[in-house]
C-alpha cells in the first residue's frame, strides 16, 4: 500500500486478521478485520507484532474505516477515515498475489547471491563495486548527508543524531573542499566505503540464512561464525533486481556510539573528535563544524 506521501506499507489479510509492516522502521502492527458493508471494512488495533528497533509508537489508535472506492487491474484505491478525526486519507493498495514456491526461491537465491556479492566487494575495499548493491532508501540518505557536509553551520551539526554527525565531520576532515564540491550521492557512498566509513566488521565471518519476503521486500537472518542471531539484514526488490539496505542499520550504529561514549566518561564532541583524529591520523580544525565555502 502506498500513501499520499509516496510511503509504502505491506499488508497481509487473513482469517478476520490484518498486518500492516512498515519496512522502513520494521514496525508490524496486527489489527481485527470487520466487514461492515461489500466494499467497506473496519479495522481494530490488536498488538504490535515486531519492534526491532525498539521504537515506542503510540497503540491509541482509533477505529479505522476503510472504503474501496475504486477497483483497477492489479489494485484498488480505497480512503480512510479515523473516528474522532476529520480527515480522510487516499491510498493505492498493490494486490501481489501469493508467490508460487517456485518463485520465491528463485528470489531467495537471489538475495543471497546479492549478499555475496556485496560481501566480496567490501572485503576486498572494491566500493564502486560495493555501492552497486545498495538500494534507493540508501542512495537517497547519502544523498541528503551530502547536502548536509556542504551546507550544515555548527548549530546544526552539534544537534545531530551521532552517525550522521560523524559522517558530516569526518568527511569535513578527510576530503578536500574540491571533493566534497565534487561529490554526488553515489560518490559519497564510495568515499564512505573506500575511507573505513561503512564497517566491514558486519559481514565478516557472516552468512545469511532463513529468508522472509513479502511482495519487494526481504528480511535475512544474520549468522555469525555459524551461530543463527536474532539480528536481520534487509532487501528490496527494485524493478527485477534485489538490493541490501543499509538504512535500516542506523539506529543500531546510533545505539553503539551512544554506549561508547557512555563507556568513555568521556563529553560527546571530545569523544567523537578523538575517534576522527585516529581515523584520519591528523589533528581537527574548528573548520569541519562550519559550512563547505
Amino acid at each position: 500500500m502506498t500513501n499520499d506521501g509516496g510511503k509504502t506499507y505491506i499488508l497481509k489479510r487473513k482469517d478476520g486478521r490484518q498486518t500492516e509492516f512498515d519496512p522502513d522502521n520494521g514496525l508490524k502492527f496486527e489489527f481485527e478485520v470487520n466487514w461492515i458493508e461489500p466494499c467497506t471494512y473496519q479495522l481494530k488495533f490488536i498488538k504490535i507484532l515486531e519492534n526491532p528497533n525498539g521504537l515506542e509508537p503510540s497503540i491509541d489508535i482509533p477505529m479505522v474505516t476503510v472504503k474501496i472506492i475504486e477497483s483497477r487491474p492489479n489494485s484498488y484505491i480505497q480512503e480512510t477515515s479515523f473516528e474522532g478525526g476529520d480527515y480522510t486519507l487516499s491510498n493505492e493498495v498493490i494486490i501481489i498475489d501469493n508467490q508460487s514456491h517456485k518463485s520465491k526461491s528463485m528470489d531467495k537465491a537471489k538475495v543471497r547471491e546479492v549478499f555475496k556479492s556485496y560481501k566480496d566487494a567490501i572485503l576486498n575495499d572494491r566500493g564502486k563495486e560495493a555501492v552497486k548493491y545498495l538500494d534507493s532508501r540508501t542512495k537517497k540518505y547519502y544523498t541528503e548527508m551530502l547536502g548536509k557536509i556542504k551546507n550544515a553551520d555548527s548549530t546544526t551539526v552539534v544537534n545531530m543524531r551521532l552517525v550522521d554527525k560523524i559522517i558530516v565531520l569526518y568527511v569535513r576532515q578527510k576530503a578536500s573542499i574540491n571533493e566534497i564540491k565534487a561529490f554526488d550521492g553515489t560518490s559519497l557512498m564510495v568515499f564512505a566505503f573506500d575511507n573505513g566509513l561503512v564497517d566491514k566488521n558486519g559481514v565478516v565471518n557472516t552468512t545469511i540464512d532463513e529468508i522472509d519476503i513479502e511482495g519487494t521486500f526481504a528480511k535475512a537472518q544474520v549468522t555469525k561464525y555459524g551461530n543463527p542471531s536474532s539480528f536481520y539484514f534487509h532487501f528490496y526488490k527494485e524493478g527485477r533486481k534485489w538490493k541490501k539496505n543499509l538504512t535500516y542499520l542506523m539506529p543500531f550504529g546510533e545505539w553503539a556510539l551512544q554506549d561508547m561514549i557512555e563507556k568513555s566518561g568521556r563529553e560527546e564532541n571530545d569523544f567523537l573528535i578523538s575517534i576522527l583524529e585516529a581515523m584520519t591520523t591528523k589533528k581537527t580544525s574548528k573548520k569541519i563544524w562550519h559550512p563547505i565555502n
